[in-house]
């Protein structure tokens, strides 16, 4: 089995891409190819170094950073500095998200989900099927739940799962968020659904056909974007409002940084909105064009992460 051997790097290369991107307090953290690990307190200084593996997520768990990716790599640090790598038994794993309950982590990943009560050890595995990719998994309070192509697997324990398909066996459900009372998982053709408990799943109209990609919550409303540049609000998951965004390509990705909505296309487009239904375009640097995976903010700062090593540090819009 593979073991990560850090390297130090002064610059990136530009032949790798970064794939996420978690802000805590007062650091950023940028993950990618060859297990690159990015850290910086401003968006622009950065420390770099090189584990190996590719890294497909990164966030904030308790008291550490946990980075998850391919050939079962699962890394920690307290300060985004110094890395400890463990691996989940299986060479072929390839996580792409992580949550916890406080006493139980979750990794989703491509054909399963795992599960380890301490970040070491990851015995309580549950297979979904090799060509299924469990994209995003969250905690609920009482639960955990995951979207998986076509269903949606809830477990109290992350050792214990039940699929449930809350609509068609061909339905693809791409992402979900958690309220605080409701899950809404979105999808493919303008597929809404929600749940109170991640049992009991009641479809929703969105008023589209277009595709769903991701979802972000404020606190106080619900955005899920889409194909066509197209963004819905919704203060509970139920009633949607469609929003103009000025964009036209598929909007990839949206995230509440604190204090406003900000969604990314793979083309470049970079959107802005405090209240999800007025968007404005958040200028980039001249000759900075698409390639965008993730975006991550602080306070102060506004960072996209993206293919060639890019990382673009903008003032918070």
């Amino acid at each position: 089995m593979p073991r990560p051997g850090s390297s130090k790097l002064e610059r990136p290369p530009p032949a790798l891409s970064l794939y996420d991107v978690e802000w805590l307090d007062d650091r950023f953290v940028a993950v990618g190819d060859q297990g690159l690990v990015l850290s910086s307190r401003d968006g622009v200084t950065w420390s770099a170094e090189s584990f190996g593996m590719r890294y497909r997520g990164v966030a904030w768990l308790d008291d550490r950073f946990v980075a998850v990716g391919e050939a079962g790599v699962v890394s920690t640090s307290s300060d985004g500095l110094r890395w400890e790598h463990v691996f989940t038994g299986d060479p072929n794993d390839s996580g792409r998200d992580i949550a916890t309950s406080g006493a139980r982590y979750v990794v989703s990943g491509q054909a399963y989900l795992l599960a380890s009560s301490d970040l070491l050890t990851w015995s309580d595995r549950m297979s979904v099927g090799v060509t299924t990719l469990c994209s995003g998994v969250v905690w609920t309070g009482s639960r955990f739940a995951s979207t998986c192509d076509s269903a949606v697997y809830e477990s109290a324990d992350g050792a214990t799962w039940q699929r449930h398909h809350p609509g068609a066996a061909a339905d693809d459900w791409r992402d979900l968020a958690w309220t605080g009372s409701t899950l809404v998982a979105v999808g493919q053709g303008g597929l809404v659904t929600t749940s109170p408990d991640a049992i009991t799943w009641s479809p929703a109209s969105s008023g589209t056909t277009l595709d769903l990609v991701s979802i972000a919550w404020s606190g106080e409303r619900l955005v899920a974007v889409g194909s066509q540049g197209s963004a819905f609000t919704s203060p509970d998951g139920l009633a949607w409002s469609p929003q103009t965004t000025g964009v036209t390509d598929t909007l990839t990705a949206v995230t509440w940084t604190g204090t406003r909505f900000v969604a990314i296309s793979a083309y470049g487009d970079v959107i802005a909105s405090a209240d999800g239904a007025t968007w404005s375009e958040v200028p980039l640097p001249e000759g900075i064009h698409g390639g965008f995976e993730a975006v991550a903010g602080s306070p102060t700062r506004l960072l996209l992460v993206g293919d060639g090593a890019r990382i673009v540090a903008l003032p918070a819009p």
